[in-house]
């Protein structure tokens, strides 16, 4: 399994300022990135920089330059929200790998928030230009938004507890079904038919990395609407939400 699952990192590839992918059309962020030589990277080496951060090793802080309701809302996994106007006040190691991103293509923020860093001395910044609406088409996102799981009686929502089984029977998000990481495969026919469903994916807390490798085994299926919540039933459970005790399937 551990070598299936870093196998899948063949392919990464960091770009110099002189490949900004054709879909950059904005002569004037196209100009301020040469100009600036910011390095940019591409969707499969901030897949790379993600799944080492999931596995602690060869960290990446990667920032999300959006607002605070759009991160919330679904971000890149591992992401961090930083405001591009409190440059000054990030505390940050000056050798740290960091990555900017922002509302894609046409946003030229990032590439903003990465020329600053660099006059602030960061000395290994990049820029994903695809942003969140390229991730949204080739990956799922994380949320912290107690509102993604609040909704529980929402039946366009299918809640997947990836936790122990005591833990399931002990409580649980209402309508959660349990299925173990290792049993993902022989149980996926308790999935949804419809690969266009909402899933919500969900561990014991921020640290459960079984909790995001589900999410990307279920989108591996060909689920396309996959949301991997980083809280988990810890963070569930402080927000006073409803929980129930669960029925095994």
């Amino acid at each position: 399994m551990r070598k299936i699952w870093f196998a899948i990192l063949i392919g990464f590839c960091i770009l110099t300022a002189g490949d900004i992918p054709k879909e950059v059309t904005n002569k004037k962020i196209i100009n301020f990135i040469k100009k600036n030589h910011i390095d940019v990277i591409d969707f499969e080496g901030v897949k790379k920089a993600v799944l080492n951060n999931i596995e602690g090793k060869d960290k990446t802080v990667i920032i999300d330059s959006r607002g605070k309701n759009n991160y919330e809302n679904g971000h890149i996994p591992t992401a961090v929200n930083y405001n591009y106007s409190n440059i000054k006040n990030l505390k940050i190691d000056k050798n740290q790998k960091i990555i900017v991103y922002c509302r894609g293509y046409s946003c030229g923020l990032a590439a903003m928030f990465a020329r600053d860093l660099i006059k602030e001395g960061y000395k290994n910044v990049k820029t994903y230009l695809g942003g969140m609406p390229e991730w949204k088409k080739k990956f799922f996102k994380e949320s912290i938004n107690k509102d993604i799981v609040s909704g529980v009686n929402d039946a366009n929502a299918f809640f997947v507890d990836v936790r122990g089984k005591n833990e399931y029977l002990r409580a649980t998000i209402p309508y959660s079904v349990w299925i173990a990481f290792k049993d993902l495969d022989k149980k996926k026919g308790m999935l949804p038919n419809d690969k266009n469903y909402k899933i919500i994916v969900f561990g014991r807390d921020s640290k459960d990395k079984n909790a995001f490798k589900a999410a990307w085994k279920i989108y591996e299926f060909g689920y396309k609407n996959v949301i991997y919540y980083k809280e988990g039933m810890k963070g569930y459970e402080k927000e006073h939400l409803p929980i129930t005790m669960s029925v095994m399937m």
